[in-house]
Protein backbone atom coordinates (compact mmCIF):
# COMPACT_ATOMS: atom_id res chain seq x y z
CA UNK A 1 0.00 0.00 0.00
CA UNK A 2 1.52 3.18 -0.55
CA UNK A 3 -1.09 5.49 1.31
CA UNK A 4 -1.13 8.69 -1.13
CA UNK A 5 -3.84 9.76 0.00
CA UNK A 6 -3.59 9.50 4.14
CA UNK A 7 0.15 10.82 3.67
CA UNK A 8 -1.43 13.83 1.82
CA UNK A 9 -4.09 14.26 4.68
CA UNK A 10 -1.01 14.22 7.44
CA UNK A 11 0.87 16.94 4.97
CA UNK A 12 -2.04 19.18 5.39
CA UNK A 13 -2.31 18.16 9.03
CA UNK A 14 1.48 18.97 10.02
CA UNK A 15 1.95 21.96 7.58
CA UNK A 16 2.33 25.42 8.69
CA UNK A 17 0.38 28.23 6.90
CA UNK A 18 -1.03 31.53 7.39
CA UNK A 19 -4.36 30.73 7.22
CA UNK A 20 -3.62 28.02 9.99
CA UNK A 21 -1.39 30.25 12.74
CA UNK A 22 -2.50 33.68 11.30
CA UNK A 23 1.04 34.48 10.24
CA UNK A 24 0.61 36.90 7.89
CA UNK A 25 -1.32 39.10 10.96
CA UNK A 26 1.49 38.52 13.30
CA UNK A 27 4.57 39.52 11.51
CA UNK A 28 2.68 43.02 10.02
CA UNK A 29 1.94 43.77 13.52
CA UNK A 30 5.96 43.27 14.42
CA UNK A 31 7.40 44.96 11.56
CA UNK A 32 5.15 47.82 12.39
CA UNK A 33 6.37 48.09 15.94
CA UNK A 34 9.67 48.13 14.72
CA UNK A 35 9.09 50.65 12.37
CA UNK A 36 7.38 52.98 15.15
CA UNK A 37 9.67 51.34 17.96
CA UNK A 38 13.15 52.48 16.30
CA UNK A 39 14.75 55.83 16.70
CA UNK A 40 14.87 58.24 13.49
CA UNK A 41 19.04 57.87 13.82
CA UNK A 42 18.78 54.18 12.92
CA UNK A 43 18.79 53.88 8.89
CA UNK A 44 16.05 52.72 6.98
CA UNK A 45 15.17 49.06 6.48
CA UNK A 46 13.09 46.62 4.51
CA UNK A 47 12.38 43.30 5.06
CA UNK A 48 11.58 39.47 3.50
CA UNK A 49 10.37 36.44 5.00
CA UNK A 50 13.60 33.33 4.92
CA UNK A 51 13.39 29.89 6.24
CA UNK A 52 10.66 27.32 6.13
CA UNK A 53 8.11 29.45 6.35
CA UNK A 54 9.31 31.14 2.75
CA UNK A 55 10.54 27.77 1.38
CA UNK A 56 7.13 26.14 2.36
CA UNK A 57 8.54 23.51 4.11
CA UNK A 58 7.60 24.94 7.50
CA UNK A 59 5.68 22.28 10.34
CA UNK A 60 4.03 22.54 13.41
CA UNK A 61 6.31 21.98 16.00
CA UNK A 62 5.75 19.75 18.64
CA UNK A 63 5.17 21.48 21.34
CA UNK A 64 2.92 24.47 19.14
CA UNK A 65 5.89 27.28 19.70
CA UNK A 66 5.94 27.89 16.09
CA UNK A 67 8.31 30.29 14.32
CA UNK A 68 8.44 32.73 11.77
CA UNK A 69 11.98 33.47 10.55
CA UNK A 70 12.06 37.30 9.00
CA UNK A 71 15.15 39.01 7.21
CA UNK A 72 15.53 42.68 8.38
CA UNK A 73 17.92 44.62 6.00
CA UNK A 74 19.54 47.84 7.01
CA UNK A 75 20.33 50.37 4.36
CA UNK A 76 23.76 50.83 5.59
CA UNK A 77 27.54 49.28 5.30
CA UNK A 78 29.00 47.19 8.60
CA UNK A 79 30.83 50.17 9.40
CA UNK A 80 27.83 52.40 10.51
CA UNK A 81 27.34 49.88 13.49
CA UNK A 82 28.81 46.50 15.04
CA UNK A 83 26.25 43.75 14.86
CA UNK A 84 25.70 43.80 18.59
CA UNK A 85 24.94 47.63 18.43
CA UNK A 86 22.29 47.07 15.25
CA UNK A 87 20.68 44.52 17.27
CA UNK A 88 20.14 46.16 20.32
CA UNK A 89 18.56 48.72 18.69
CA UNK A 90 16.08 46.41 17.74
CA UNK A 91 16.22 44.29 20.49
CA UNK A 92 15.43 48.13 22.41
CA UNK A 93 12.58 48.93 20.00
CA UNK A 94 10.59 45.48 20.45
CA UNK A 95 11.16 44.94 24.14
CA UNK A 96 7.61 46.47 25.05
CA UNK A 97 4.23 44.89 25.44
CA UNK A 98 3.57 41.07 25.74
CA UNK A 99 6.34 40.61 23.94
CA UNK A 100 9.32 38.85 25.48
CA UNK A 101 12.94 40.04 23.37
CA UNK A 102 15.99 38.10 23.85
CA UNK A 103 19.37 38.86 21.57
CA UNK A 104 20.24 35.22 20.49
CA UNK A 105 23.61 34.43 18.32
CA UNK A 106 22.35 34.57 15.19
CA UNK A 107 19.00 36.77 15.56
CA UNK A 108 16.75 38.87 17.64
CA UNK A 109 13.87 36.90 19.31
CA UNK A 110 11.02 37.88 20.55
CA UNK A 111 8.46 36.11 22.15
CA UNK A 112 5.36 36.43 22.17
CA UNK A 113 3.31 35.18 25.60
CA UNK A 114 0.43 33.56 26.10
CA UNK A 115 0.27 33.83 29.94
CA UNK A 116 3.48 32.54 31.18
CA UNK A 117 3.65 30.07 28.69
CA UNK A 118 5.62 31.04 25.17
CA UNK A 119 2.80 30.94 22.73
CA UNK A 120 4.89 31.41 19.62
CA UNK A 121 8.10 33.50 18.12
CA UNK A 122 9.56 35.31 15.70
CA UNK A 123 13.32 35.24 14.65
CA UNK A 124 14.74 38.34 13.01
CA UNK A 125 17.88 37.97 11.10
CA UNK A 126 19.62 40.97 11.20
CA UNK A 127 21.42 42.47 7.84
CA UNK A 128 23.39 44.75 6.42
CA UNK A 129 23.76 44.95 2.46
CA UNK A 130 26.91 46.43 0.54
CA UNK A 131 26.41 46.37 -3.03
CA UNK A 132 24.71 43.57 -3.50
CA UNK A 133 26.01 40.92 -0.89
CA UNK A 134 24.52 40.77 2.48
CA UNK A 135 26.13 40.44 5.46
CA UNK A 136 24.08 39.06 8.87
CA UNK A 137 24.68 40.32 12.55
CA UNK A 138 26.63 37.67 14.73
CA UNK A 139 26.72 38.20 18.39
CA UNK A 140 25.08 38.69 21.51
CA UNK A 141 25.51 40.67 24.98
CA UNK A 142 28.48 38.22 26.76
CA UNK A 143 29.94 37.10 23.16
CA UNK A 144 33.45 37.76 23.14
CA UNK A 145 34.60 40.56 20.97
CA UNK A 146 35.97 38.02 18.30
CA UNK A 147 32.84 36.75 18.02
CA UNK A 148 30.79 39.88 17.78
CA UNK A 149 31.11 40.20 13.55
CA UNK A 150 28.96 40.69 10.56
CA UNK A 151 29.21 37.40 8.57
CA UNK A 152 28.89 37.01 4.60
CA UNK A 153 25.31 35.58 4.36
CA UNK A 154 23.18 34.79 0.97
CA UNK A 155 19.94 34.52 2.65
CA UNK A 156 17.72 34.88 -0.61
CA UNK A 157 20.26 33.11 -2.73
CA UNK A 158 19.32 30.02 -0.54
CA UNK A 159 15.55 30.60 -0.86
CA UNK A 160 15.86 30.58 -4.62
CA UNK A 161 18.00 27.73 -4.45
CA UNK A 162 15.16 25.40 -2.99
CA UNK A 163 12.40 26.52 -4.91
CA UNK A 164 14.38 26.34 -8.26
CA UNK A 165 15.45 22.38 -7.20
CA UNK A 166 11.96 20.99 -8.84
CA UNK A 167 8.86 22.75 -10.77
CA UNK A 168 5.37 21.63 -10.81
CA UNK A 169 3.94 18.53 -8.89
CA UNK A 170 7.60 17.34 -8.55
CA UNK A 171 7.92 20.30 -6.61
CA UNK A 172 5.09 19.72 -4.70
CA UNK A 173 5.84 16.24 -3.84
CA UNK A 174 9.99 17.54 -3.30
CA UNK A 175 8.09 20.21 -0.50
CA UNK A 176 5.64 17.18 1.14
CA UNK A 177 8.71 14.68 1.56
CA UNK A 178 10.47 17.44 3.36
CA UNK A 179 8.07 17.74 5.87
CA UNK A 180 7.07 14.44 6.91
CA UNK A 181 11.46 13.53 7.71
CA UNK A 182 11.26 17.15 9.70
CA UNK A 183 8.15 15.98 11.78
CA UNK A 184 9.80 12.41 12.07
CA UNK A 185 13.29 14.14 13.16
CA UNK A 186 10.88 15.82 15.45
CA UNK A 187 9.47 12.75 17.00
CA UNK A 188 12.48 10.28 17.22
CA UNK A 189 15.79 12.35 17.81
CA UNK A 190 15.02 14.31 20.52
CA UNK A 191 17.75 17.09 19.91
CA UNK A 192 18.20 19.73 17.37
CA UNK A 193 21.96 18.91 16.11
CA UNK A 194 20.02 17.87 12.72
CA UNK A 195 18.11 21.38 11.91
CA UNK A 196 15.66 21.78 9.37
CA UNK A 197 17.84 23.31 6.66
CA UNK A 198 20.38 20.51 7.12
CA UNK A 199 17.14 18.09 5.93
CA UNK A 200 16.11 20.66 3.44
CA UNK A 201 19.61 20.71 1.79
CA UNK A 202 20.17 17.14 1.75
CA UNK A 203 16.70 16.79 -0.06
CA UNK A 204 17.44 19.50 -2.38
CA UNK A 205 20.34 17.21 -2.97
CA UNK A 206 19.27 14.16 -3.24
CA UNK A 207 15.80 13.97 -3.84
CA UNK A 208 14.11 11.84 -6.72
CA UNK A 209 10.22 12.71 -7.29
CA UNK A 210 8.42 9.21 -7.50
CA UNK A 211 5.39 9.03 -9.70
CA UNK A 212 3.34 6.46 -11.28
CA UNK A 213 3.86 6.70 -15.01
CA UNK A 214 1.45 3.88 -15.39
CA UNK A 215 -1.85 5.25 -13.43
CA UNK A 216 -1.94 8.82 -14.26
CA UNK A 217 1.29 10.08 -13.01
CA UNK A 218 -0.21 9.85 -9.40
CA UNK A 219 2.58 11.04 -6.91
CA UNK A 220 3.96 7.84 -4.38
CA UNK A 221 5.22 9.97 -1.65
CA UNK A 222 6.09 6.95 0.76
CA UNK A 223 8.58 5.54 -2.33
CA UNK A 224 10.29 9.15 -2.71
CA UNK A 225 10.67 9.39 1.20
CA UNK A 226 11.97 5.79 1.00
CA UNK A 227 14.73 6.59 -1.59
CA UNK A 228 15.29 9.67 0.68
CA UNK A 229 15.65 8.03 3.72
CA UNK A 230 18.02 5.20 2.03
CA UNK A 231 20.33 7.22 1.12
CA UNK A 232 20.89 9.18 4.05
CA UNK A 233 21.47 6.19 5.74
CA UNK A 234 23.87 5.18 3.11
CA UNK A 235 26.25 8.23 3.90
CA UNK A 236 25.75 7.78 7.04
CA UNK A 237 27.04 4.10 6.13
CA UNK A 238 30.14 5.10 4.50
CA UNK A 239 30.88 8.15 6.43
CA UNK A 240 30.38 10.58 4.28
CA UNK A 241 27.35 12.40 6.07
CA UNK A 242 28.18 16.26 5.93
CA UNK A 243 25.76 18.50 4.53
CA UNK A 244 27.18 22.20 3.51
CA UNK A 245 25.08 25.00 2.92
CA UNK A 246 25.18 25.59 -0.81
CA UNK A 247 25.37 29.08 -1.04
CA UNK A 248 27.65 31.25 1.20
CA UNK A 249 29.43 31.16 3.67
CA UNK A 250 28.71 27.56 2.43
CA UNK A 251 29.57 26.10 5.97
CA UNK A 252 28.61 22.60 7.73
CA UNK A 253 25.07 21.96 8.63
CA UNK A 254 25.62 19.22 11.04
CA UNK A 255 29.07 19.95 12.54
CA UNK A 256 27.32 19.60 15.76
CA UNK A 257 26.29 15.88 15.38
CA UNK A 258 28.30 14.00 17.59
CA UNK A 259 29.23 10.77 16.58
CA UNK A 260 27.03 8.83 18.86
CA UNK A 261 24.00 10.89 17.56
CA UNK A 262 25.48 9.59 14.01
CA UNK A 263 25.01 6.50 14.90
CA UNK A 264 21.29 6.81 16.79
CA UNK A 265 20.66 8.89 13.54
CA UNK A 266 21.62 5.24 11.33
CA UNK A 267 19.36 3.11 14.00
CA UNK A 268 16.45 5.50 13.23
CA UNK A 269 16.60 5.67 10.07
CA UNK A 270 16.79 1.55 9.72
CA UNK A 271 13.67 1.51 11.43
CA UNK A 272 12.26 3.71 9.62
CA UNK A 273 12.82 2.40 6.14
CA UNK A 274 11.90 -1.24 7.43
CA UNK A 275 8.29 0.55 8.24
CA UNK A 276 7.87 2.21 4.74
CA UNK A 277 8.82 -1.79 3.05
CA UNK A 278 6.46 -3.23 5.56
CA UNK A 279 3.56 -0.40 4.65
CA UNK A 280 4.50 -0.77 0.58
CA UNK A 281 3.98 -4.57 1.12
CA UNK A 282 0.96 -4.58 3.10
CA UNK A 283 -2.47 -5.29 1.39
CA UNK A 284 -4.50 -3.39 4.12
CA UNK A 285 -4.74 0.42 4.03
CA UNK A 286 -5.50 0.09 7.97
CA UNK A 287 -2.82 -1.79 9.01
CA UNK A 288 0.11 -0.58 6.72
CA UNK A 289 -1.52 3.16 8.28
CA UNK A 290 -1.42 1.91 11.75
CA UNK A 291 2.63 0.90 11.12
CA UNK A 292 3.73 4.41 9.89
CA UNK A 293 1.60 6.00 12.24
CA UNK A 294 4.39 4.43 15.02
CA UNK A 295 6.98 6.66 12.66
CA UNK A 296 5.14 9.51 12.04
CA UNK A 297 2.76 10.43 15.14
CA UNK A 298 -0.62 10.61 15.76
CA UNK A 299 -1.38 12.79 13.33
CA UNK A 300 -0.80 10.44 10.56
CA UNK A 301 -4.51 9.55 9.94
CA UNK A 302 -5.25 5.60 9.99
CA UNK A 303 -8.97 4.18 8.14
CA UNK A 304 -11.32 2.15 9.82
CA UNK A 305 -10.47 -1.32 9.56
CA UNK A 306 -12.03 -3.43 6.53
CA UNK A 307 -13.18 -6.11 9.43
CA UNK A 308 -14.74 -3.50 11.42
CA UNK A 309 -16.58 -1.97 8.49
CA UNK A 310 -17.78 -5.52 7.19
CA UNK A 311 -19.30 -5.70 11.04
CA UNK A 312 -20.88 -2.72 11.11
CA UNK A 313 -24.86 -2.74 11.33
CA UNK A 314 -26.75 -1.79 8.47
CA UNK A 315 -30.08 -0.99 8.39
CA UNK A 316 -32.59 -3.34 6.78
CA UNK A 317 -35.83 -3.05 4.68
CA UNK A 318 -38.29 -5.24 4.96
CA UNK A 319 -40.53 -6.32 2.03
CA UNK A 320 -43.48 -8.76 1.87
CA UNK A 321 -45.11 -10.92 4.43
CA UNK A 322 -43.17 -11.85 7.57
CA UNK A 323 -44.27 -15.92 8.26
Amino acid sequence: MYCQQQFKEYYEEIKISDEKAGLREKRTILLDALSAGLSEEVPTWTHFNQGSYAMGTGVMPLDGNYDIDVGIVFDMDSTEYTALEIKKEVFFALNKGNRSVEIKYPCVRVNYMKGSEVDFHVDLAIYCKEDNDYYIAKGKTNSDEDKILWEDSAPKELIDWVYERFSGDDRKQFLRVISYLKRWRDLKLGHSNLPSIALTVFAGEYFVPNHDVFNDNKPRDLLALKDLAEMMKNKLDWGMFDIHLPVSPFTSLVAKLTELQKENLQDKLECLISVLNEAQSETDTHKACKKLAKQFGDEFPVPEAEAAKSNTPRSVTVTGSSA
